[in-house]
C-alpha cells in the first residue's frame, strides 16, 4: 500500500532513491501508530506535501532519524 499510494510520485518526492522513500514510508508509520492516526490519512499528508509528513513526526531535519525508531520499534 505504501508504494502504490505513496512512491516517488507523492509531493516533493519526484526522482527520489528507495532509501530516501523509506524515510517517508517510516514516517507515515510513524504518523499512523504515535498520533492513532489512520493509515490512509497518514498517506494524503504525505500525498500533499511529505515535508509537513517528516515535520510532524520528528524526521524533518536529520535523515537518519526514521532509520533509529524502527530500530526502537522492531518488535
Amino acid at each position: 500500500m505504501l508504494e502504490t499510494e505513496c512512491g516517488t510520485e507523492a509531493s516533493y518526492c519526484s526522482g527520489w532513491s528507495p532509501e530516501q522513500m523509506e524515510r517517508i514510508h517510516f514516517a507515515i508509520l510513524k504518523l499512523a501508530k504515535d498520533n492513532s492516526m489512520d493509515l490512509d490519512s497518514a498517506i494524503q499528508l504525505a500525498q500533499r506535501d511529505c515535508r509537513d509528513l517528516l515535520m510532524s513526526v520528528g524526521f524533518g531535519n536529520d535523515t537518519k532519524a526514521h532509520e533509529i525508531w524502527a530500530k526502537e520499534n522492531a518488535h
